[in-house]
């Protein structure tokens, strides 16, 4: 198969290439925006429960509508609602990022590159304290990253990168 120009010019600048975007793709993109939206009402949620000053309070329990009596129920048991939250909104996350590793790894191809070679070890490398970078657990990191240091170095900053996202 042969490939166009502008094809082999992007593969030998960025070492990756892009795949033709899917309905598979789409799906997932779309499910990714529906999850972020999801994360951003939780959370929303959770700002407005635990906000609520004692006069909003009083009023809540004084009223006779249903949502009022239904909040109501719900600030009773602050515990367990904030844990409920929580573990939605977490659950929620978890969600966006496996959609959208699934996403990135299907859209790109970086089979031509070695992006990820240190890990999170390598990027251990370049943050431990220097006092600390004699322990075993450093020893055992530098043993397992990359020898060429410059490619140690951008391993590790896309490696927080992607562990950051």
């Amino acid at each position: 198969m042969i490939e166009e120009p502008y094809h082999q010019a992007f593969r030998m600048v960025s070492g990756f290439t892009v795949n033709p975007f899917t309905l598979d793709l789409f799906i997932a993109l779309i499910a990714v925006l529906v999850l972020l939206i999801l994360s951003a009402l939780i959370s929303g949620a959770e700002a407005a429960f635990f906000s609520l000053s004692p006069a909003e309070i009083n009023s809540i329990k004084s009223s006779k509508s249903k949502t009022d009596q239904l909040i109501e129920k719900l600030l009773s048991r602050p515990e367990k609602l904030l844990a409920t939250i929580l573990v939605t909104n977490n659950l929620t996350n978890i969600g966006i990022i496996v959609i959208s590793a699934y996403f990135s790894g299907e859209l790109f191809d970086f089979s031509t590159r070695k992006i990820n070679q240190g890990g999170i070890p390598g990027a251990s490398c370049y943050t431990l304290p220097r006092h600390q970078r004699n322990s075993a657990q450093f020893r055992t990191a530098s043993s397992i990253t990359p020898s060429d240091s410059s490619s140690a170095r951008i391993t590790s900053l896309l490696s927080l990168l992607f562990f950051f996202l």
